[in-house]
């Protein structure tokens, strides 16, 4: 590791903006032009319809280092190398600015359970900004890439939070949010820390059934702010010609075209949300 490259705590906004006003000038970064509508459904969805269709590449069905990228991984996008063996990257096909990710520098599956060494990560970079940190696992929960990779957003606020007002302290269901889950209240500053977060992970996982035989698990969407932690159960992949990952869940939505924007209106985000985790 490069020790001019290794995060400095405090920093990484300023990294994150420096790195993306570098890609973006010398064309590196692919930011994608999106309309945002809102859909009242319960709670004010935000759906974003995407001007023009991104070129994209989807190299799920590989895992060969040459249909990989990120290994190598672009330089222009990178932005730290972090002391648990990962690495942030900008998001190279963002709709949002400093979307960055969190990958292992060695090829891991995204299909296999989080290590303590992935919430140790988290636990450097979410004190930074306010900010969600994401994660699809598996091509039914939105995932376009095999190597494993958290991803972040900066955020100000969530379309779900007026759901989220009785957090329980244990994993549980809300019934105020219309879709298969678990979700727990967190607190950084009192008693929480990555050994903590991988515990209740874990607990999670097992109350949910998600793992499999091979140790691989079933497909899901995790979501965690400084504030909450929380674990959605997929069953499928689409709804329609629509596809949801985990920022779905936090009502964040995306779709490629306003005719998909109007069957995502029609049919309203919370029954969408709701067939996606329905049981099997």
């Amino acid at each position: 590791m490069n020790t001019l490259d290794t995060f400095i705590p405090g920093t990484l906004w300023n990294r994150l903006s420096e790195v993306s006003d570098s890609a973006r000038s010398s064309g590196h970064l692919k930011s994608s032009k999106t309309e945002v509508k809102i859909i009242q459904d319960g709670l004010a969805y935000e759906v974003r319809i995407l001007s023009e269709l991104r070129k994209k590449p989807n190299r799920n069905s590989s895992t060969s280092d040459h249909a990989n990228p990120f290994l190598p991984f672009d330089p222009a996008m990178h932005v730290a190398d972090l002391n648990t063996g990962h690495v942030l990257l900008l998001n190279k096909f963002n709709v949002v600015d400093n979307h960055y990710l969190i990958i292992t520098q060695k090829y891991e599956d995204q299909e296999e359970a989080f290590e303590l060494k992935e919430f140790e990560a988290v636990a450097q970079v979410l004190p930074e900004f306010p900010q969600l940190v994401f994660y699809n696992s598996g091509r039914d929960a939105g995932a376009s890439q095999p190597h494993r990779h958290l991803q972040s957003l900066p955020i100000d606020g969530l379309p779900i939070d007026p759901a989220l007002t009785d957090i329980p302290d244990n994993p549980a269901r809300l019934e105020t949010l219309p879709y298969e889950h678990l979700i727990v209240r967190l607190n950084l500053k009192i008693n929480h820390q990555p050994e903590d977060w991988l515990h209740i992970y874990q607990q999670m996982i097992d109350h949910l059934k998600l793992r499999k035989a091979d140790g691989r698990l079933k497909p899901y969407n995790f979501l965690m702010t400084d504030q909450w932690m929380m674990i959605i159960p997929r069953t499928e992949g689409r709804f329609e010609s629509i596809s949801v990952n985990a920022l779905g869940f936090a009502g964040l939505l995306l779709v490629k075209n306003r005719e998909r924007f109007e069957t995502l209106l029609h049919q309203q985000p919370s029954k969408v949300l709701s067939y996606l985790t329905r049981p099997s």
